[in-house]
């Protein structure tokens, strides 16, 4: 965010993060990826496709100024957004009715991100779909 967004250290240092990774890529995006690089084997390392990294932060206000930051950032080869991948939104959908039927049973319901997967967790148990 310094280098290349010239966002101050200051600001930078001002902006509470409460969890954040890489996911892992998926299988069927390498393979895709590696059946298109070999077509353009001199191609450099801008045009490798990195692993998206989802960030949960303690407040809306920093929320508010990293999503200002997304048109600068583009122009860098960069995406901000504040969705997570169209995969995990998938899998979380596909889990939806579940969660529902479990709170209403009244268990503690968890969303977390394993890996690549978008999991459901009630009352500390990993719930499968």
């Amino acid at each position: 965010m310094i280098e290349e967004l010239r966002v101050s250290p200051t600001q930078v240092d001002a902006i509470k993060v409460s969890n954040a990774h890489r996911l892992p890529r998926r299988i069927s995006a390498v393979n895709s990826e590696n059946a298109n690089n070999s077509e353009n084997v001199g191609s450099s390392s801008d045009n490798q496709k990195y692993s998206p990294i989802v960030v949960k932060l303690a407040s809306m206000k920093d929320k508010h100024s990293l999503l200002k930051l997304a048109p600068d950032a583009r122009k860098m080869k960069v995406n901000i957004t504040r969705h997570i991948p169209m995969a995990m939104q998938a899998q979380r959908k596909t889990l939806l009715k579940t969660a529902s039927r479990l709170y209403n049973q009244g268990k503690k319901i968890q969303w977390k991100v394993v890996g690549s997967e978008y999991c459901l967790y009630a009352n500390n148990e990993r719930v499968v779909a």
